[in-house]
């Protein structure tokens, strides 16, 4: 599918990942780090405070290489979007390109997600928040992760889209992984959210030491969930790693932190008991170990030490009782034997992955700075959503403590705007008209100024996949403009 398009036309492309449920406000400068997809709720979710950014600065247009601003601050909710990337030119788009017809996938469609980052030049303000935080993101459709504070205290936010509390009805906070390099503290901070690859870098200095990292969430796989995490260092002597997981804030239900073998681990789950009303509770195991060094997993932590010139990789499994009935064991065997020509086969078809992802299609926009905010709204709408896996909330998968409106389905706008740009994008495969079920006589849905599906119960036992997908509702196009009819929000 190719669509060459003016910046008019894709208003609504740009902005379906950027407006909270009662926007309305301009687009205006915020405050903190600043990124291309941090956004006020990554399903359209409710407004709150200015978490947007001074506007950072993009490498040029794709014609002239000039600098050119980003974009600032949501009022709605919204971090600053980050400045665009430069690309290397117009005359490679011109060329056309052929599409393969078993799969409808382009075979030689420029790829233009690849040219536009976020760039994070101060560690995240919001790192405790009830809405969207401004930190450079991860997901894979399932999992989602927000990466916290600076790198001697570097925390990952992990989240799976069906971590709901059955008895309090409303999402709850996960797991946080947390590292302590202390050589490192005072460093200066440096992170660039990359959404071509799907990766999250970081560079590191404190005198003439650097440390480098490199982030991913495996896309080819969210059944067997993995969180990479390259550790590249220069500098003389050593730097000495520990890791440790806690329950996601606000989230008090029973956990246990254990080893198996060289791996540390945490148990977790979003209600007291294994069954409520009849249907099975959310329960998730996370088993974290390093790659390319000794690690060492004791009195709740687990060690390793990262020399000059030798890579070092943190793994995380990440998998739920709705993954895999044997979840526990599976959780620790995606990792224990991992070695470092591992996760390069890893990252290569991560990369695969997400290449086959943006070949779908081909939109370019003149305005550049509208074109990075529809790439920057594919991935997260690829990062936070995907057929077979529970619907994203309010707040995507990126939950840090208990949710602003329990992070709930809210079926107006709010639900189906996120998927208006799927249709431009024919990512078929990605989304392929999962539906979303309600229970009424659970806590419910209601009319007031909105009208809104509270989850508890029967929406959980089937998934609550969305049923605002490509597939779903038809879509028109007249001339350069593509628009996606729309089709009425589920009944309760």
């Amino acid at each position: 599918m190719t669509v060459r398009t003016t910046a008019a036309s894709c208003l609504l492309a740009c902005c379906i990942l950027h407006c909270g449920q009662d926007a309305g406000a301009p687009t205006g400068p915020g405050s903190g780090a600043t990124s291309p997809t941090s956004t006020s709720g990554a399903t359209g979710g409710s407004g709150g405070a200015d978490s947007g950014g001074p506007t950072s600065t993009g490498s040029g247009s794709p014609t002239t290489g000039s600098p050119s601003a980003g974009v600032g601050g949501d009022p709605t909710g919204g971090g600053g979007a980050g400045g665009a990337g430069g690309s290397s030119g117009d005359a490679n788009r011109d060329a056309g390109g052929a599409v393969d017809g078993a799969s409808g996938d382009s075979t030689s469609f420029p790829r233009i997600a690849p040219q536009y980052h976020g760039t994070f030049t101060a560690p995240p303000s919001l790192v405790d928040t009830d809405q969207t935080t401004n930190a450079p993101l991860l997901g894979n459709g399932d999992v989602g992760v927000a990466i916290l504070n600076n790198v001697d205290t570097m925390t990952f936010i992990l989240h799976k889209n069906e971590f709901w509390s059955l008895a309090e009805a409303k999402v709850k906070a996960m797991v946080r992984m947390a590292l302590a390099i202390p050589g490192m503290a005072g460093a200066s901070y440096s992170m660039s959210e990359d959404i071509g690859p799907a990766e999250v870098t970081g560079t590191f200095k404190l005198g003439a030491d650097t440390l480098s990292t490199k982030s991913w969430v495996q896309g080819d796989d969210a059944k067997h969930n993995k969180l990479l995490t390259t550790f590249t260092y220069t500098g003389s002597g050593t730097k000495e790693v520990s890791v440790s997981l806690s329950p996601g804030h606000g989230n008090t239900f029973p956990s246990a932190v254990g080893t198996a073998g060289d791996a540390l681990t945490i148990d977790v789950r979003a209600d007291n008991a294994d069954m409520v009303g009849g249907y099975e509770s959310r329960k998730v195991r996370v088993a974290v170990r390093a790659v390319g060094a000794t690690g060492s997993a004791q009195n709740n932590k687990l060690t390793f030490t990262v020399a000059a010139g030798q890579p070092v990789t943190l793994v995380a499994s990440i998998v739920s009782k709705q993954d895999d009935a044997d979840y526990v064991a599976q959780a620790t065997a995606a990792i224990v034997a991992l070695t470092p020509s591992d996760v390069d086969k890893l990252s290569a078809s991560h990369h695969a992955w997400w290449d086959a992802f943006y070949a779908k299609s081909f939109v370019e926009i003149p305005n550049k700075a509208i074109e990075k905010e529809y790439y920057a709204s594919l991935y997260l709408l690829a990062s936070a959503s995907r057929s077979g896996e529970a619907a994203p909330g309010l707040w995507g998968n990126w939950v840090m403590k208990d949710a602003a409106w329990n992070g709930d389905y809210t079926l107006n706008y709010n639900y189906q705007a996120p998927f208006y740009t799927a249709f431009t994008a024919n990512p078929r495969t990605t989304w392929t008209s999962p539906t979303l079920t309600t229970n009424p006589s659970s806590t419910g849905c209601r009319r007031r100024r909105r009208r809104r599906c509270r989850t508890a119960g029967r929406e959980l036992s089937t998934g609550c996949t969305s049923d605002r997908s490509p597939t779903a509702a038809a879509t028109r196009t007249s001339g350069t403009r593509s628009r996606a009819a729309r089709s009425p929000p589920p009944t309760c």
